[in-house]
């Protein structure tokens, strides 16, 4: 009787429908994908909390475990669900230095707005050129409007040389400030009563090709009139 070569026997196998190697690749890639997806969409809405830092760290490290291959089969409109998500936490989380906390105002151009100080009790308030934010730079544009209001121990302000706007309010009733020293020659807007309520003695200090203009801009903001603005 003839003996049969092993090779050609068949693989049982493939008798009893067991997936081959290539089946399985395509399951685990296809789970991958599905998996990436569904935590994308489940980040949901996006706030500055904990939790929403969480989900989206999730989706992006599930993301960036992809092959090439892989993420060029996650939808376009899922890709862009993270990005926006990611974006929306930068501008609603709140950060913070030694000094200060801030938000980001603008993502592209790399701007934030300081919004309060971290010691309200501080009897110096610095507010910086720029400010680091997960290992970004951001320049340090705008203060917010009631940023450093009712601060009865303040006596002097360091306002950043990037700084475009102080919103309403930003120092009033600093009872005991007597310094402001204004870097910035990029002040293009100053809020109502920003300075209301500051020391009676208080001297302003502006950049001298700026003197004129920064003089009209303080004209209207209900410091007294004993205010001394100089360069």
């Amino acid at each position: 009787m003839e003996e049969k070569d092993p090779s050609e026997e068949k693989n049982p196998s493939a008798d009893i429908g067991f997936p081959g190697t290539a089946v399985k690749e395509e399951l685990e890639n296809k789970r991958k994908i599905n998996d990436v997806i569904h935590q994308i969409i489940q980040i949901g809405e996006v706030d500055g909390s904990e939790i929403s830092k969480q989900k989206i760290d999730r989706a992006r490290n599930a993301y960036e475990s992809l092959t090439e291959e892989q993420k060029g089969q996650i939808p376009k409109n899922i890709e862009t669900i993270l990005l926006q998500a990611e974006e929306k936490f930068i501008i609603t989380a709140i950060y913070e230095d030694r000094h200060c906390y801030y938000k980001v105002i603008n993502v592209k151009g790399k701007e934030a707005e300081v919004i309060r100080a971290k010691n309200p009790k501080s009897r110096k308030i610095r507010i910086p050129d720029q400010v680091k934010i997960n290992g970004v730079c951001y320049r340090v544009t705008s203060v917010a409007k009631y940023a450093f209001s009712n601060n009865k121990k303040a006596v002097l302000a360091t306002i950043g040389k990037n700084i475009k706007k102080i919103g309403k309010e930003a120092f009033r009733n600093c009872k005991k400030l007597e310094k402001i020293t204004i870097k910035s020659r990029h002040l293009a807007k100053i809020g109502k009563n920003a300075f209301c309520g500051i020391a009676k003695s208080a001297q302003i200090k502006v950049p001298r090709k700026k003197y004129n203009i920064y003089k009209k801009m303080l004209a209207k903001k209900e410091q007294r009139g004993t205010v001394k603005i100089r360069f």
